[in-house]
């Protein structure tokens, strides 16, 4: 059931991403394709994770390169994010370091 569910959110995030991230521009675009990496990565390991659980061998080194794939992407895309959001908050309230 947790697998369902983290499959149906990385989906979620995906198709939310995709969409976002085709009418935005400058660093967004950045950030929703890590996040869309991120998403990806968590799809896969779930999924190969449901498939171990149905009875289908499935390598544990892959499940687990793939797990630290997403925990990276998801670290870099976090990073952007926060780089991305203090820039816009620099530019909206004039920089006043």
């Amino acid at each position: 059931m947790e697998s369902l569910v983290w499959m149906i959110g990385s989906s979620v995030t995906i198709y939310t991403t995709f969409k976002m991230g085709t009418r935005v521009s400058g660093g967004f675009v950045n950030v929703f394709m890590f996040f869309q990496f991120s998403a990806y990565t968590a799809f896969m390991w779930k999924f190969l994770g449901l498939l171990e659980t149905m009875g289908w061998p499935v390598p544990y080194s892959i499940r687990e390169v793939v797990e630290m794939l997403f925990g990276i992407f998801a670290i870099i895309s976090i990073y952007l994010l926060t780089k991305m959001l203090r820039k816009l908050s620099r530019d909206m309230h004039g920089n006043k370091s």
